[in-house]
């Protein structure tokens, strides 16, 4: 059966869903969530070189290795964040239209983005009056480029690369909450962002994706570059050409969280407010101006700077939760519903605290229950008893149901230069190339075997034309005719069989080799005295009674005389052995009527060829 794996990577965690099976029945048969190693868990060797922690690429690849998962088809997805989405209408219902005119209908509400650079999708949110409304989005090539690349350092290559947002649609279509008469609101809270999905009459409605970090690595960041400047103003060398491995994580964070594009955003408020006073005086050449052990690591000067070491005086829940219900009032705003939102299912890791229940429950005066899957599909019990299993493995879940499930929704942005090759088009050139050698191999093979037919036919033409020549010397006569057809005639008259003027007879040496195996197997001691042996064959017509009229074959009897002892009693055990023996071709008769004389007697005896042999000189 086939494997599917929904992976979901995230900015902390590396969270996956498996299947096994098709539309028809699949089974949940295992799930994992593995926490990235932050940045400030590297140890330092001997000679304080700093070891950075496994990165996001290690780690995927050593899962994908420890839950033999390489033959899997993964389906993984990007932020909806990091896309640039619209609401457009236009002016057709059906999939083949739509599908053809998006991308020109798209550019009149992508004023001012460069459509040409990005990979194109949309959902179809709703018809009415002969028009569509659709969700289309846009995402960059690069980002697209540097998931791939992720993916490829652990040796993956995803047969689909989908939104977050629409894969926990999938998961609530799936899940044990999903109620298609009510209209309801789902939200993934997430530890750098937050998943807003509203689905109406079991259809997808709207969907946002909103960033909610902390801000931590903004500051990090600034107290790094700072700490550098004040080292080169000191006259030490910078590292200009090689950025160091905390340096480099910090910089792939702080592109992932985009914190210099949306400060608003942050809890902690903008870089400008962070006081870098006290931060200046730090030592920055490992001295100590008090009782500061002098070869500290380096790191020790960013403890509760790094992701993961944020104390939790740095983040107030409520502050969040407050956070999460402006977005969604953003996101609700300007929506035309047919009835307002029923409920609200909430999921995700930072969904796990009680007050996440009552404070939407309060806020927004409605029903709030936690996203389940209990009962919905056959998984493995493991899986079915994990808690984090329904608390974070929605998005995963929602990936692999792309593929399994008849009504789920998706883009795929693996189209155009990053289009999927199934594994028939990874192996199709390498066919090509293989089939079209074995052609040649065939065509060389074929003018080989033509050139010995040609061979072999002149060696025919060459042999016959020999037989021809070797005939016509040898028997002094034109050839007509195949050489060796009449060479068998001839060889026929030879035996017996007769040809032409040639009568048939009796082959000579046949008829010695029965007579003399014969009486050499008789016991007899005799002595010839005369021997007359008739060979030709003659052929008479007879009448049979109720059949016509037949021919029959007759040789004349051949009389041998023979002297033997009147005692042998030869002519008694002469005819015997002639009617039994199987080298005997004849039948014999004898007699004692000729002379005596001093014990012993003439013995003639009469051959008569048996009638089946002669049929063999036909």
């Amino acid at each position: 059966m086939a494997i599917i794996l929904g992976l979901d990577i995230g900015s902390s965690t590396i969270t996956g869903a498996v299947f096994s099976g098709n539309q028809k029945k699949f089974r949940l048969i295992d799930f994992f969530i593995e926490e990235i190693p932050p940045v400030h868990t590297g140890e330092y060797s001997e000679d304080d070189e700093y070891i950075p922690p496994m990165a996001a690429d290690e780690l995927l690849a050593k899962i994908m290795s420890e839950r033999n998962l390489k033959d899997a088809d993964v389906v993984t997805e990007v932020d909806a964040k990091d896309c640039i989405m619209r609401e457009i209408s236009v002016p057709f219902t059906k999939d083949e239209q739509i599908r053809k005119t998006v991308f020109f209908e798209a550019e009149n509400y992508f004023t001012g983005f460069d459509l040409e650079n990005t990979v194109l999708d949309h959902i179809k949110t709703g018809e009415s009056e002969g028009s569509s409304t659709l969700i289309v989005s846009a995402l960059n090539h690069d980002t697209i480029k540097a998931h791939l690349e992720l993916l490829k350092t652990a040796s993956l290559d995803p047969v689909a690369v989908d939104l977050d947002t629409c894969a926990l649609f999938n998961a609530y279509k799936s899940s044990a909450s999903y109620d298609q008469e009510k209209t309801t609101l789902v939200v993934d809270m997430g530890a750098t962002s937050t998943k807003i999905v509203l689905v109406e009459d079991g259809e997808l409605r709207k969907m946002r994706s909103c960033r909610l970090e902390t801000g931590v690595a903004a500051a990090a960041r600034k107290l790094l570059v700072a700490k550098e400047a004040e080292a080169a103003a000191a006259d030490e060398v910078p590292v200009e050409t090689e950025e160091s491995a905390v340096d480099g994580r910090l910089k792939e964070l702080e592109d992932a969280l985009d914190i210099f594009e949306d400060q608003a955003t942050s809890p902690t408020g903008s870089m400008d407010d962070l006081d870098l006073d006290s931060s200046a005086e730090l030592p920055l050449d490992g001295s100590s101006d008090a009782e500061e052990e002098p070869d500290e690591p380096p790191a020790a000067d960013y403890q509760g700077m790094f992701p993961g070491q944020v104390e939790q005086k740095e983040f107030n829940y409520e502050e969040y939760l407050a956070r999460i219900s402006l977005e969604i009032q953003r996101s609700l705003a300007g929506v035309s519903l047919g009835s307002s939102v029923e409920r609200i299912v909430i999921t995700g890791g930072m969904s796990s605290r009680e007050e996440a229940l009552a404070f939407f429950t309060d806020e927004f005066e409605t029903e709030t229950v936690r996203l389940r899957f209990d009962d919905c599909f056959e998984m493995d019990p493991k899986v079915a008893e994990d808690p984090s299993f329904h608390l974070n493995g929605a998005a995963a879940v929602g990936l692999g149901m792309r593929f399994l499930r008849e009504d789920s929704i998706g883009v795929d942005y693996r189209k155009d230069a990053f289009r999927y090759e199934h594994k028939f088009e990874r192996v199709k050139i390498p066919l090509m190339v293989a089939a079209l050698l074995v052609f040649l191999f065939f065509l060389q093979a074929t003018f080989w075997s033509f050139h010995e037919w040609k061979e072999e036919t002149k060696r025919k033409q060459a042999f016959a034309k020999r037989n021809k020549d070797i005939y016509e010397s040898f028997f002094d006569e034109k050839l007509r005719g195949n050489a060796f057809s009449a060479l068998k005639k001839k060889k026929q008259a030879w035996e017996g069989r007769g040809a032409g003027d040639v009568p048939r007879f009796v082959d000579f040496a046949d008829a010695m080799r029965s007579f003399s195996e014969v009486m050499n197997d008789s016991d007899v001691y005799f002595t010839i005295k005369s021997m007359d042996f008739k060979f030709r064959i003659k052929s008479r017509s007879v009448k049979s009674s109720g059949r016509g009229t037949s021919t029959l074959d007759s040789v004349q009897p051949s009389k041998v005389e023979i002297e033997a002892e009147t005692a042998s009693n030869a002519q008694v055990k002469l005819p015997n052995q002639f009617r039994t023996s199987e080298a005997s071709i004849f039948t014999c008769t004898a007699s004692l009527s000729g002379s005596r004389a001093e014990g012993k007697a003439n013995i003639p005896l009469e051959l008569q060829v048996k009638q089946d042999k002669l049929k063999e000189y036909k």
